[in-house]
């Protein structure tokens, strides 16, 4: 054998079970939620009530059972060509914005479905 007293290799794996086991160990739990829904939006033109697919991407943050407001963030695709197409003398950008509050309103309805925010009083 040789002359050095190195000692057990396995006695400093115990020594860290040890220490580890007197650590008390804090861990924030982090969950982070992703869905994506098609909702199918109805605005109202004043000659025709058009039916709109929107396909929309929902992220957000959950923390003891609740949404983390700042963490929100959603994105939605749907065919704007068509609508431009079929309805050439609307104001594009007045149709984006309802599409955009129609979205949102189906999101929160969603979010308090889910029991993620509480309903407005």
């Amino acid at each position: 054998m040789s002359g050095g007293s190195r000692g057990n290799p396995l006695d400093a794996i115990v020594d860290k079970e040890k220490i580890l086991a007197r650590t008390t160990v804090t861990a924030a739990v982090m969950i982070w939620m992703v869905d994506k829904k098609v909702f199918e939006i109805v605005i109202d033109l004043g000659f025709e009530r058009a039916k709109i697919p929107v396909r929309v991407k929902i992220e957000f943050e959950v923390k003891k059972g609740n949404l983390v407001p700042s963490s929100l963030t959603t994105s939605m695709l749907y065919n704007k060509g068509l609508l431009e197409r079929r309805y050439p003398d609307l104001d594009q950008a007045s149709l984006q914005r309802s599409v955009e509050r129609k979205v949102e309103s189906e999101i929160q309805r969603y979010l308090q479905e889910h029991g993620f925010i509480e309903e407005a009083r």
